[in-house]
């Protein structure tokens, strides 16, 4: 063990020694301030009998984590109610610095996470990547770009201060979603990025007490976690191409076939189900004009125009890889000559396709 701890020096960034005994520690002992090891920063802890009796007794059946926000943040932490009163919850809206985020990481590690549906999957993780990437390069915007966290707690002090209402301190702190988030931004810290200290990350803490945490926990979680995934596709389609492709199509029809003496268009779907939410609210007869004038075999969506003009460009071994990589490929393609030449950026992209 020893040996490994040697080989890994550089990459360890706090070491937790635990002593754990069936004795029980003297009353006179009140404080192990932390050292180093190394230059490593060290923390002790002893877990005696008592300490073992205490999480026994307990009711989240746990040793409970509190954390003090006033010897992070003076003052604590400005924070929003947003629930109404109940005797089942309370709720309440803060922003969170993130080297303030880290450092709580930081010293209580993983059992923040305890609570959450995964652990921290590495910065090697796509969206960690480009977590820490934001920190790095744009750490103002963080908070713009950044879905912010969900965290619960058994119980918290709040206390008004001279502008409004402050989170001083929390207890049984977990993060249930926003691990990866939080992670990363220790991950920033342990290599002291200097974009830290300017990222803010939104938080929503609800409250919950000691004896029905074990139910709603679990179901916040599972919530919070449980959204429809947004796919490569759908991020690109906001981008001025596919806006200008939805102009177009709006604006030109296409040829009269079978006879027919109106003409009708061809639908582009700029975003994902948008040819039936333009459907919403209308009568049955106005949904029959909409039919004719939009006819559904003349639906194109964003992933077939990729299919079609990398067909079209001679990468069949690009297309056949399936829907999303093929649609990457192309956003990367579309996007370059966009910015290339934006005035006949339509003509350079889409080229003599029929």
């Amino acid at each position: 063990m020893a040996h490994l701890l040697y080989e890994r020096r550089k990459s360890i960034v706090r070491l937790r020694l635990y002593l754990v005994t069936d004795g029980v520690l003297s009353t006179r002992v009140r404080d192990w301030p932390e050292g180093e090891v190394g230059g490593i920063p060290t923390e002790s802890h002893i877990w005696d009998i008592n300490r073992f009796h205490q999480v026994q007794e307990s009711k989240s059946g746990r040793d409970e984590l509190e954390v003090d926000f006033t010897t992070i943040v003076k003052g604590g932490l400005p924070c929003l109610p947003a629930s109404v009163p109940s005797d089942e919850y309370r709720a309440y809206l803060c922003v969170i610095p993130g080297n303030v985020l880290a450092e709580i990481y930081d010293t209580y590690g993983s059992r923040l996470l305890e609570g959450n549906v995964r652990s921290f999957l590495g910065t090697r993780e796509r969206i960690n990547k480009a977590i820490r990437k934001t920190v790095g390069l744009e750490p103002t915007m963080f908070f713009a770009y950044n879905n912010g966290i969900a965290a619960t707690a058994s119980a918290a002090t709040v206390v008004n201060g001279s502008n409004g209402l402050h989170l001083t301190k929390v207890t049984d702190l977990q993060i249930v979603n926003g691990g990866q988030t939080t992670a990363s931004l220790a991950a920033a810290l342990s290599e002291k990025d200097a974009g830290l200290p300017q990222t803010f990350v939104q938080m929503k803490l609800s409250v919950l007490p000691a004896e029905t945490s074990g139910k709603y926990i679990p179901l916040i979680a599972r919530y919070a976690n449980s959204q429809n995934r947004v796919s490569d596709a759908d991020f690109f389609s906001n981008h001025e191409f596919h806006r200008r492709m939805e102009q177009l199509a709006q604006r030109l029809r296409a040829p009269a076939v079978g006879g027919a003496q109106y003409g009708t268009h061809w639908f582009y779907e700029r975003a994902r189900g948008q040819y039936m939410n333009e459907q919403t609210g209308m009568t049955a007869a106005q949904r029959k004009q909409f039919a004719l004038q939009n006819p559904k075999k003349q639906l194109i969506t964003k992933t077939d125009l990729a299919k079609y003009e990398n067909a079209w460009r001679f990468f069949p071994h690009v297309v056949s890889q399936g829907a999303q990589k093929n649609f990457v490929a192309f956003s990367t393609h579309a996007s370059a000559e966009w910015e290339k030449n934006r005035t006949n950026s339509m003509r350079s992209t889409i080229g003599a396709s029929p």
